[in-house]
């Protein structure tokens, strides 16, 4: 059983967890929408946008508490692994 609160509203949804991960896996195989990855980018993505900060913060384009209020020391990030 999955319990999880809903994309819209405020609902809480309440589903088999076969359902869900078939759910899960359809929608993940419309490769209109998704792609498989060869690796995680998260890391990358961080590093760049942590650069850009560093520069905007050195160039006095942003405030120090503005750059500590963007830069983010740790990420969230999910990762959907469905074992047989």
């Amino acid at each position: 059983m999955v319990i999880q609160s809903a994309n819209k509203g405020r609902a809480i949804v309440i589903m088999d967890r076969s359902a869900y991960v078939g759910e899960i896996l359809r929608q993940l195989s419309n490769t209109t929408f998704y792609r498989k990855l060869s690796h995680n980018p998260t890391l990358d993505f961080k590093q760049r946008i942590r650069n850009k900060l560093d520069m905007l913060l050195e160039m006095g384009e942003i405030t120090k508490p503005e750059h500590s209020f963007m830069v983010v020391d740790f990420s969230c990030h999910t990762c959907f692994v469905h074992a047989t």
